[in-house]
C-alpha cells in the first residue's frame, strides 16, 4: 500500500498523521510505504528525518520516502491526503503574510469575519471565496494529477478549506 501526503513539509501535522497510520495496527502490519511530498526542500528533510526517527520510535514498519514531485507522490498511491497550504510565499514572508494581506483587503471592502465566526462571514480563518483561491488551485492541481497517474487512488482532502474545495470538485466532477 502507498500512502502520498502532499504538504507534508507541515511538519507538526504530517507527523500526526503518520503517528496515526502506525497506530492503526491493522495498517501499520501492512508496512505501506508514505511518500512525503512538498515543494520546500528544507521543510520535506525536515519532516522526512522526523518521521524516520517517530516510526523507529513507535517500533512501525511503515517505511518513507521524500519526492518534491508531485507526479511521483501520487503516481500508484492507493490514497492521497491533501494537507496543503497553498499561499504565496517570497523570499521576506511566508504563504501566512499573503493571507494576511488577502484578509485586510476583504475586510477593507466590508468582509468582517468577526471573532471566531468563521462560518458566517466571507472572509474567516479558513478563508472562502476571496481567500480560497490558491488553496482550491492546488486541490484542483492534485486532483487533475491524479486523473492522469493515478485515476483510482483516493484523494482525501484535509487542506482548509474542506468545505469548499470538496464541493468545487463535486460541481466539477457532476458537471462532465
Amino acid at each position: 500500500m502507498k500512502i502520498a501526503i502532499i504538504g507534508a513539509g507541515s511538519v507538526r501535522y504530517a507527523l500526526k498523521l503518520i503517528g496515526d497510520l502506525a497506530k492503526i495496527s491493522d495498517l501499520s502490519n501492512a508496512a505501506p510505504l508514505v511518500v512525503l511530498m512538498d515543494i520546500n526542500q528544507q521543510r520535506l528533510e525536515a519532516a522526512h528525518v522526523l518521521a524516520q526517527q517517530y516510526l523507529r520510535e513507535l517500533e512501525s514498519p511503515i517505511s518513507i520516502k521524500s519526492t518534491k514531485t508531485l507526479n511521483e507522490a501520487v503516481d500508484g498511491a492507493d490514497y492521497v491526503i491533501n494537507t496543503v497550504l497553498a499561499y504565496p510565499t517570497t523570499k521576506d514572508h511566508d504563504g501566512f503574510t499573503s493571507w494576511e494581506k488577502m484578509t485586510r483587503v476583504g475586510e477593507k471592502h466590508g468582509y468582517y469575519r468577526g471573532i471566531d465566526a468563521q462560518e458566517f462571514n466571507m472572509v474567516s480563518t479558513y478563508t472562502y471565496g476571496l481567500c480560497s483561491y490558491y488553496d482550491m488551485q492546488a486541490a484542483l492541481t492534485i486532483a487533475k494529477t491524479m486523473e492522469i497517474y493515478n485515476p483510482k487512488g483516493m484523494l482525501l482532502q484535509t487542506g482548509n478549506p474542506v468545505f469548499e474545495i470538496t464541493q468545487q470538485g463535486y460541481h466539477i466532477r457532476c458537471s462532465r
